[in-house]
């Protein structure tokens, strides 16, 4: 499932540090995104306003400009054609939104009547299939559902997964080496659940995580490793390193545990990213082999807050490496807007926050070079 983050977009400056730099597009909540391919690929990014068309960036984030026609309502998924730039797809309750000229007109088609959908995948071998994981009121409950696609989304068949009720499903993901094989994940009669298929659709199989781990907001498939699936969950991630059957809860560091983003950037250190509500974003290297534990601890932060949560007053401090005769530090609240700037010249100084209103904010050191971001909340 995608949520709602904050109304800027935070890009990464290089994979191998943890410091984040905001683009825009400032105005409202950013609900869930997608990058084009191409060799200048298109950012496209849905804010949660309704009839409203989708934002882009072609020079990532220096400028932003709408996409062209209007969608009924925020989608609750957008997802990229794995190799045509033009093409996107979204999803908004019922209806499957899908363009071939990136945003500018919309085509539809319906998954049927009572059947809202979270969240899409495509085939990356055959782009011309479509999963979107469902939950469908049959006139007595909602059931899980799969709704598949065959043609790039003009038509729809769907599978009723199980007859348990009470459903709410979030999250897919399809084996990049067996597109055979797809997880649905989610939340069924009060019992945290990953359905696989090895039919492409056409039969499915639960499977239960641990306890307390309540509703699968992401899943992924290692694409080094095909028998390791990892599950972003309410109370943090699992991991199952075969195909899914049995499941260990991988927590250790991880202090935002409700994940609702997993993402894998394969290479000799196979790095993790997981996309937590509380404004943080974790990293771990994970072995491919499995043979040992993984950790999610976040590497320290040059750039201090203390206390944290505060009141009145936070002090803070930074490397006195990193101060310059511009150096300076911003304020952002959690809608991304700035709320107050000021210059520093010493690595430790007090800042009033008596002034804010309670919540989240993030601070932000200038210094001319990189920039260090850590978050702060004020509570009341």
């Amino acid at each position: 499932m995608k949520t709602a983050v904050s109304a800027v977009l935070l890009v990464l400056a290089a994979v191998a540090v943890t410091d984040w730099t905001s683009i825009g597009p400032h105005g409202g909540p950013i609900h869930c995104g997608a990058v084009a391919a191409g060799a200048t690929p298109t950012v496209h990014v849905a804010s949660t306003n309704t009839s409203y068309p989708l934002l882009k960036t072609t020079d990532l984030g220096e400028s932003w400009t709408t996409a062209g026609a209007n969608l009924t309502n925020y989608p609750r998924a957008l997802v990229a054609h794995p190799t045509d730039p033009d093409r996107l797809y979204g999803i908004v309750s019922s209806t499957f939104y899908r363009t071939t000229n990136g945003g500018a007109s919309w085509l539809t088609s319906s998954l049927g009547a009572n059947t809202n959908g979270n969240d899409i995948a495509i085939n990356p071998q055959n782009p011309e299939v479509i999963y979107v994981v469902c939950y469908k009121y049959d006139g007595s409950a909602w059931k899980p559902t799969s709704a598949k696609s065959t043609n790039g989304g003009q038509t729809w068949v769907t599978t009723q997964l199980d007859t348990l009720t009470s459903s709410t499903m979030y999250s897919y993901a399809i084996d990049p080496v067996d597109t055979n094989v797809v997880y649905m994940g989610g939340y069924v009669n009060g019992q945290t659940v990953v359905y696989k298929t090895t039919d492409c659709g056409a039969t499915w199989t639960p499977y239960g995580l641990p306890a307390n781990h309540n509703y699968v907001y992401s899943l992924l498939v290692c694409p080094v490793n095909r028998n390791l699936v990892l599950a972003g969950t309410l109370n943090g991630i699992c991991r199952s390193t075969d195909g899914g059957v049995t499941w260990t809860q991988m927590n250790q560091g991880l202090v935002n545990h409700k994940v609702l983003m997993l993402a894998l950037r394969p290479g000799a250190e196979n790095t993790l990213f997981a996309g937590t509500e509380g404004g943080s974003v974790f990293r771990t290297s994970i072995s491919t082999g499995l043979s040992s534990p993984s950790s999610l601890a976040p590497r320290p932060s040059p750039l201090t807050l203390s206390p944290n949560p505060c009141r009145d007053l936070a002090t803070i401090s930074l490397d006195s490496s990193l101060l310059s005769p511009h150096s300076s530090v911003s304020i952002y609240n959690a809608s991304g807007r700035l709320v107050q700037s000021l210059p520093i010249r010493t690595s430790s100084f007090a800042l009033r926050t008596s002034d804010f209103p309670p919540g989240a904010y993030f601070v932000r050191l200038n210094n001319g070079t990189e920039p260090h971001t850590t978050r702060l909340t004020i509570a009341d």
